[in-house]
């Protein structure tokens, strides 16, 4: 009987754990991501300003960067709601 092994995902971070926790702590301001064929495979898009991205090589680097990173600024648009009665 021959016994199949699963080979892990090469897009899914081999510290899943840790990364889901970054995900957690960041995931109001970061959208993140994991490239297993680049140099720099955790990458974070800014769901504020989507041309913002930080790439890093290391899950412990990517995370402090989004700590130190500071917002960018943006307006909400609202309604005028301007009565004429």
């Amino acid at each position: 009987m021959a016994v199949h092994t699963r080979s892990p995902n090469p897009d899914v971070p081999p510290d899943y754990d840790a990364f889901l926790l970054v995900h957690h702590a960041h995931r109001a301001d970061w959208s993140l991501s994991y490239r297993s064929a680049v140099t720099t495979p955790y990458l974070a898009t800014n769901r504020i300003d989507p041309e913002i991205t930080v790439a890093a090589t290391t899950l412990d680097a990517l995370d402090s960067a989004l700590t130190s990173f500071q917002r960018p600024f943006h307006v909400r648009p609202y309604i005028d709601c301007v009565r004429s009665w």
